[in-house]
């Protein structure tokens, strides 16, 4: 798995605006379902988004989701 991420605009962004942040997640396969010896069936597979700022006690953005697609972009407005 991959991510990257990126402010939308970053240059023209001044204190107290709100701005777009741009996550993307890639997975080398497609599929919803995992296998594990331990457990006999398949199951489902997801995948947790968590963004939060270091100077701030809370979450930003947080979305759990599945792969139905090779990557998934999450567009998050935040005001700094």
């Amino acid at each position: 798995m991959q991510y990257d991420f990126k402010v939308d605009d970053e240059n023209n962004i001044g204190a107290g605006d709100f701005f777009q942040l741009i996550v993307t997640v890639k997975s080398n396969r497609i599929g919803n379902f995992c296998s594990s010896s331990a457990y006999p069936f398949l199951k489902m597979e997801g995948w947790h988004v968590i963004v939060s700022d270091s100077s701030a006690p809370f979450l930003i953005f947080y979305e759990y989701f599945t792969f139905d697609e090779l990557s998934k972009t999450f567009k998050i407005m935040y005001r700094q």
